[in-house]
Parts: C-alpha cells; sequence; structure tokens
C-alpha cells in the first residue's frame, strides 16, 4: 500500500524513503519511552531523597533499583519470596504499587483482536502475566494495610483491571479510599516525535488507605488548557510520575503522620 501525502499519492521511488522517515520517528519514541521506563519506579523515592526524607527501594524488571543494586522480576517466585522479605525488613511507611497495565489498557481494547493463532495466544499470555503482576501487587497493599501503613494502588482511570476480583477484594478493605484525577493537574507532560512539548490529561485512579493522600489527589481539569492524546507511542512516556504528584504522595505521608502524632 503506498502512503499519501498532500499531493496525493508519493511516487514509487518515495516511498522507500517515507518509511525510513517513519522508522526514524518510531526510534525517537520509542527511545523517550525506554528513558521514561527507567525513571518510572524511582522517581517517587528520589523525590523523597530530594526533601530530605529516606527513599526507599523500587522493584521494576529494566530499571536497576539504587537500593538493592540490582533489578527485581516479580513474575519469579524466587523474586517475590526476596520482595517479601525486603517488605518485613524495611516495614516501608508508604507502599506505592503501580503494576504493568498495557494489555489492560483501553486501547488494547479498541485493537482488533489478532487473526492469527500464534500472535493471539502470545497477547493472552501477556494478559495473564499482567494479571498476575497485579495480584502481586494487591498482595503488598493488602499486607501494607493490615500492618497500618499507608499504601496507594495507581492505574489509568479507564484499565480493565479494575474489574479484576483482586482489585475489587483491595476496594472492599475497611478504610479503603478510591479517587479519581487527571494527570495534567499535577504537570504531566508528554514530547511528541516533532518535538512538540505539552500536557497529558491522562485520567487516573488511585486506591489507599490514606485519606489525606486521597483528598490531595482529587483534582480534575478545569479544560483551561489544550492537551496532546497518548497515541502514537506516547503512553510509555506518560508512565512517568510528575514531581508534582510525588510531592502530593510524600505531603500526605507527613500529614499523616503529624495526625498520629497529635492523637
Amino acid at each position: 500500500v503506498l502512503l499519501d501525502d498532500r499531493d496525493g499519492l508519493l511516487p514509487r521511488e518515495r516511498v522507500a524513503d517515507r518509511r525510513l522517515e517513519l522508522l526514524a520517528v518510531r526510534e525517537r519514541l520509542d527511545g523517550l519511552a525506554r528513558e521514561r521506563h527507567r525513571k518510572r519506579l524511582a522517581e517517587l523515592a528520589a523525590r523523597a531523597r530530594a526533601r530530605q526524607l529516606r527513599g526507599g527501594w523500587s522493584l521494576d524488571v529494566k530499571a536497576r533499583c539504587p537500593v538493592t543494586g540490582r533489578t527485581w522480576d516479580l513474575l519469579n517466585p524466587v523474586d517475590q519470596r526476596k520482595a517479601w522479605a525486603l517488605f518485613y525488613k524495611t516495614r516501608p511507611k508508604l507502599l506505592v504499587a503501580s503494576p504493568p497495565c498495557t494489555p489492560l489498557s483501553i486501547l488494547q481494547n479498541l485493537t482488533p483482536r489478532p487473526k492469527d493463532e500464534e500472535h493471539r495466544k502470545a497477547k493472552e499470555e501477556e494478559y495473564r502475566k499482567a494479571v498476575r503482576m497485579i495480584e502481586f501487587a494487591v498482595d503488598m497493599c493488602t499486607a501494607q494495610h493490615r500492618a497500618g501503613r499507608a499504601m496507594i494502588f495507581q492505574h489509568p482511570a479507564t484499565a480493565t483491571s479494575w474489574r479484576l476480583p483482586s482489585m475489587q477484594r483491595l476496594a472492599g478493605l475497611r478504610g479503603m479510599h478510591s479517587v479519581d484525577f487527571d494527570m495534567c493537574c499535577f504537570g504531566m507532560e508528554v514530547v511528541t516525535a516533532s518535538g512538540e512539548k505539552g500536557l497529558a490529561k491522562k485520567p487516573t485512579r488511585v486506591y489507599t488507605n490514606s485519606a489525606v493522600i486521597d483528598g490531595l489527589l482529587d483534582r480534575r481539569c478545569k479544560r483551561n488548557h489544550e492537551h496532546i492524546p497518548l497515541m502514537g507511542g506516547l503512553a510509555a512516556q506518560a508512565a512517568a510520575y510528575p514531581t508534582a504528584l510525588c510531592d502530593a504522595f510524600l505531603d500526605g505521608l507527613m500529614m499523616e503522620e503529624v495526625h498520629a502524632n497529635e492523637e
């Protein structure tokens, strides 16, 4: 199929050049996505250290944790046991869980089901792995909650993960709060392949057992600015937490501690 432009169909001799241009754009977007992914789980811990708090560990399969000095495959039972040991040893004051959600995103639901059997099975396996990661994250959040410490579970508001039985169990815990907010209110930005930078709305939902954090996150877009749609590879960039969101998490934790000391 020939690609078209403003003048109609491209001459055949220009098709290869245009394809190379498109490949270059894709490589640039993938590079930005990889850069954001490496920072994803370490951002909150880094922000805590910047505010003279003790930043904790971040467990990710690709990004090396600065505290433990290694990457973590939380689908591996060995790494799961080590993660539980780390959890019980350090007793984190705040646990933030944001497992991969791509197979459960609304964009996946809009994509036609693959007709190729091998491709279809690969997609189903990817979905099963994502559900297992969510279930492990829910187990940790539940343990954190029962220990009387603050926890946050975050996923896109439109993800289908919220309908999973494990998520329903988490939502049903006594003292659990649910809040929807828009990431643009916390300064989330993405950069297009052409270099345009702009705000991304990214409706997001959080389950938390902190009423203070729930209140600090309750912000919806006032529609007084433009948004860049998270299409064409830009969704991966939006995995990074903006600084203002990290600050809201930390402010909530500190306010919870002040209230607890006053009681």
